[in-house]
């Protein structure tokens, strides 16, 4: 079987047809660094537009950026612009690598994000290349990119690469496989779209518990805990200890050692009780009256305004109670777990 190879992939011909993406990372980072340019020079233009006005001149610089011819892929010569983004999307694609666009709602002018995914799974988003500032994010846990004209929600382990290099000492390659294996058995499990009021509600009153409670439950509820208990070890451990610290998770990834298939199965009876008694004072939280409505109507009124979150609402005293006694439920959950 005869063998040839490019930049980013190791091809096979011959007997057996087949491909495979064996890309160099570093090559794909230097193929990137040309795009970065544009869009870190655009966005600086943009800024500037935005907050001091702008002439003539700027606009022209604002449309030489955009139509500026980017080289894309060195090796096989082809080159478009910012308003040819069909093209960089769909050449990107081949590496899981995003490049998604929005439009500020007062300009109008788009915004930049470049991202790229796991080759496993491509619902991980392993690393965050370039970010405009003022591009939407309100769930750090998730970014929402659109992919063959639809949008998706990807998990976004990205914002823990920076401090996993720093404490593991791996190569980008070994941190892409730590980043792929935690969130397969941790996060897919404890991470959910519909937490996220629940957790700016937990961000809002600093609550100490509450967060950690609902992580917990949700990994007992939906995660595979035997493949958690022969996968867990000292990178896991050190993971949960000082790249993202929840102590509850660490524990009970310990204490999985301990039990056998019927400890098993009444982890999972006793954490859908705790479940349900959870969201009942949530939703107990939810419905009281604040500033002459429900207090859900409230959150979803000001949930991309945090300003007014936390200082608009009116009949604290009866907030502030029940959300004490949701973060004090979720301690004794805790507690029982660990």
């Amino acid at each position: 079987m005869q063998e040839y190879r490019t930049d980013y992939q190791t091809h096979y011909y011959g007997n057996d047809y087949y491909s495979s993406y064996n890309y160099d990372y570093r090559k794909i980072l230097s193929n990137l660094h040309e795009l970065r340019n544009v869009l870190t020079n655009y966005d600086r233009l943009r800024e500037k537009l935005e907050k001091e006005g702008g002439n003539l001149d700027t606009l022209k610089h604002l449309n030489y950026c955009l139509t500026k011819k980017i080289v894309i892929d060195r090796n096989y010569p082809r080159d478009c612009s910012l308003t040819e983004i069909s093209s960089i999307i769909n050449w990107l694609d081949d590496y899981n690598i995003y490049l998604d666009v929005r439009r500020m709602e007062d300009t109008g002018l788009p915004i930049y994000l470049l991202a790229r995914a796991s080759e496993t799974n491509d619902k991980i988003i392993i690393e965050t290349f370039y970010q405009s500032k003022g591009y939407p994010v309100i769930d750090r846990r998730y970014l929402k990119l659109v992919h063959f004209g639809k949008e998706r929600h990807f998990i976004n382990m990205s914002v823990f690469r920076k401090s996993a290099k720093e404490i593991y000492k791996l190569d980008d390659n070994e941190i892409d496989e730590l980043l792929v294996k935690i969130a397969n058995l941790y996060f897919i499990p404890c991470w959910h779209i519909d937490q996220r009021i629940p957790f700016l509600i937990s961000d809002m009153f600093k609550l100490k518990y509450f967060k950690s409670a609902l992580e917990l439950l949700y990994l007992i509820l939906l995660g595979d805990l035997s493949t958690i208990r022969s996968n867990y070890n000292s990178e896991i451990n050190v993971f949960f200890k000082l790249v993202y610290p929840q102590k509850a998770i660490n524990r009970l990834s310990k204490k999985l050692n301990t039990l056998n298939g019927d400890g098993l199965v009444d982890l999972n009876r006793k954490a859908l009780i705790h479940y349900k008694n959870l969201q009942k004072i949530f939703n107990q939280l939810l419905i009281l009256d604040v500033n002459n409505g429900q207090f859900y109507k409230y959150l979803f009124a000001n949930l991309f305004n945090p300003d007014v979150l936390k200082t608009g609402i009116k009949n604290k005293s009866a907030i502030n109670a029940k959300v004490k006694q949701l973060d004090n439920i979720s301690m004794n959950i805790i507690k029982e777990f660990i």
